[in-house]
């Protein structure tokens, strides 16, 4: 095949793992890294363009026909604990691009949301997921595939303190996790990017919410 991916947030857990499966993966013949500063992905599918979101839009162009992932996101304490900082991050960049894949006819958007995402929610992190689910579903994309993983297992190149603590701890309750709490269960990273992958490929059309559960079915 001749797919064309464009990736935000590559460098991030959930990004790193993602474009590794999309240079691996046949079906797609060019892939489009948009990133603040160069990374170490060198190979003949990639392309990095640096850019600012400030001028995100001359780069229109490359959204045509692609499948756009987005794996942006940060946590409160990276960025001082400054809201509007992290809803920058979280929220508003992932609303432009989707806005711009919209407007340049892409093929889909897939984009990393989170278990609990809820727009009413007393929690900060939750209600800005629910605030982004909502305003993307305004958006009338072609095709939206909204992820929903739990805990994530992995490493990272940055440290956050409250998710390593989860993932020592998660061996000791993951086996209590049954039954209609299995959605509950920490999932890799690298399977959240190869859920992506599989739902891309399978080209569904309209709003499709997947949960973690789903993620880790899709991916093994």
């Amino acid at each position: 095949m001749n797919k064309k991916a464009v990736v935000f947030g590559a460098t991030g857990l959930i990004g790193e793992y993602l474009v590794q499966e999309l240079i691996k993966n046949p079906e797609y013949s060019s892939v489009v890294l948009f990133v603040r500063k160069e990374t170490s992905f060198t190979n003949s599918k990639t392309t990095q363009i640096i850019v600012d979101f400030e001028n995100l839009p001359a780069h229109k162009n490359e959204f045509a026909d692609a499948d756009v992932y987005c794996c942006l996101g940060t946590t409160i304490a990276n960025v001082n604990h400054d809201k509007e900082a992290f809803k920058k991050v979280d929220l508003y960049y992932p609303l432009q691009i989707a806005q711009l894949a919209k407007e340049n006819s892409a093929n889909q958007f897939i984009v990393i949301s989170s278990m609990g995402a809820d727009a009413n929610s007393k929690f900060f992190y939750n209600r800005v997921k629910g605030e982004l689910e909502a305003k993307l579903k305004t958006l009338q994309l072609n095709s939206l595939q909204i992820l929903h993983p739990s805990l994530l297992l992995g490493s990272r190149k940055e440290f956050r303190f409250g998710e390593r603590i989860s993932q020592i701890i998660s061996p000791l309750f993951t086996p209590l996790l049954t039954g209609q709490y299995k959605k509950y269960r920490p999932i890799y990273a690298n399977d959240v990017a190869k859920a992506m992958i599989k739902i891309a490929l399978q080209n569904k059309k309209g709003i499709n919410i997947h949960s973690s559960e789903d993620l880790r079915l899709i991916a093994n």
